[in-house]
């Protein structure tokens, strides 16, 4: 198989055809005559039936944590804590 008939695989992929499209490699009516040739293989189709066991219960949902005004500013960004040292992270920038 050729570079050309590589290349020409992608062009009508149904992941790429739209951009392809757009990007003027085909045309939408070369798209639909590629859709129109190729078979209908429906027949090579099987039918899957799934069995599922229990349902597993739902996740516990996460408990929320109160930590008091505080800790939450107004803007619920951040806490009581400032860069210069005045806050309450024990550290001095």
């Amino acid at each position: 198989m050729g570079l050309n008939d590589e290349f020409s695989k992608y062009l009508f992929d149904s992941r790429m055809v739209e951009k392809n499209i757009e990007s003027g490699l085909i045309t939408r009516a070369e798209y639909e005559a590629h859709l129109k040739s190729m078979e209908d293989s429906g027949s090579n189709a099987v039918e899957i039936q799934i069995k599922s066991e229990e349902k597993a219960p739902a996740p516990e949902p996460t408990p929320q944590v109160d930590y008091g005004e505080a800790s939450t500013p107004a803007n619920g960004v951040g806490g009581n804590w400032e860069p210069n040292g005045s806050g309450n992270s024990g550290s001095n920038w």
